[in-house]
């Protein structure tokens, strides 16, 4: 193997080596930015499991669109 073949290989390695660590910074962030998403996901499921759990405890009137069963009233034009 000549001097400039040995040269050429050092310097592409050289190359994939930055390519690399630059594709593992990338990685790192969209990790975190996946990791915060999912970390304030959780915060409002925890949330809204308790506003819901509160809501069943109290007794309220259950007489508001929120908490009806589905059935939509027709209206006669």
């Amino acid at each position: 193997m000549a001097l400039r073949e040995i040269k050429t290989k050092i310097a592409s390695l050289q190359n994939t080596g930055k390519i690399t660590k630059a594709m593992e910074v990338v990685s790192s962030v969209k990790l975190k930015k996946v990791e915060k998403a999912t970390l304030n996901a959780n915060v409002y499921l925890d949330t809204m499991k308790q506003f819901l759990y509160e809501a069943v405890q109290t007794d309220v009137d259950l007489d508001m669109p929120l908490f009806d069963s589905g059935k939509t009233e027709t209206k006669d034009a």
